[in-house]
């Protein structure tokens, strides 16, 4: 579950392999934001995250949202460890700039880890290649100080949600490929068995399916439907959703 905390203590003075995490974590940090951050703070916070690191669960995004006080501020810290895929990043700092929270730093390193089965740290390699191979992996940590003091309420909202954004990531991301599949097996279909429909009609479906496929559209759902009178929209077609659309409780279109 994503876990929204009680204040937490984070105390000065760290060891070397702390100092080493920190470089690692504030390594591309905005300097004007890292410039308000005296460096035992920086191994303080790097201690307090190296802890979080020690367990997630495997397949799932481990999320924490607690209040911290960063050289006599107060304020929010949100961090996620997840597996390193698109739309991390942009996602959680479009939620918290919907909600007008105000961000105060920003740190997003990739990770080069290998885990248990249970999910637990068994080493801590450092930055991302881009090159790991099995049982090393990427994770991506997020990192973000707000602003605001956020009271226990929202700091529990804002766990939740971002809890859904990210399973909605992750449905988008491992159906990628699947939803690609379907739409060229459907431009294939049209070309080789059209539909008795105009054919400029046919065309013009096709052109748009091959336009999607061509990296203009970011998919991050499909679905089927099925229509017996062209102005009434029937219920989708069973086990037929991809993507963010796996749910059947997620809606996109209206009757009508």
């Amino acid at each position: 579950m994503p876990h929204a905390s009680q204040p937490a203590t984070i105390s000065p003075g760290a060891s070397l392999a702390s100092e080493d995490f920190a470089t690692l974590l504030f390594a591309r940090v905005d300097a004007e934001d890292l410039a308000l951050l005296p460096q035992e703070t920086r191994e303080a916070l790097a201690a307090s995250t190296r802890a979080f690191l020690e367990w997630r669960e495997i397949g799932k995004a481990t999320i924490r949202v607690e209040p911290i006080v960063v050289s006599g501020r107060p304020g929010t810290l949100v961090e996620v460890i997840n597996e390193d895929m698109p739309f991390l990043l942009d996602s959680t700092l479009a939620d918290l700039t919907e909600r007008g929270y105000p961000l105060a730093l920003v740190a997003h390193p990739i990770l080069a880890v290998e885990r248990k089965p249970d999910g637990a740290l068994a080493r801590l390699i450092g930055a991302s290649s881009g090159r790991e191979l099995a049982p090393v992996q990427r994770e991506s940590l997020l990192h973000i100080h707000i602003g605001l003091s956020l009271d226990a309420a929202e700091r529990q909202e804002l766990a939740d949600s971002l809890a859904t954004i990210f399973v909605d990531i992750r449905a988008a991301v491992t159906d990628w490929i699947p939803m690609r599949t379907r739409i060229a097996e459907i431009a294939t279909r049209y070309r080789a068995t059209p539909p008795l429909l105009p054919a400029d009609e046919i065309a013009e479906a096709v052109q748009f399916l091959d336009w999607l496929l061509a990296e203009n559209f970011t998919l991050l759902g499909v679905r089927e439907y099925r229509f017996s009178d062209p102005d009434i929209l029937l219920d989708p077609v069973p086990a037929e959703g991809l993507g963010i659309l796996r749910d059947p409780q997620v809606k996109v279109l209206r009757r009508g």
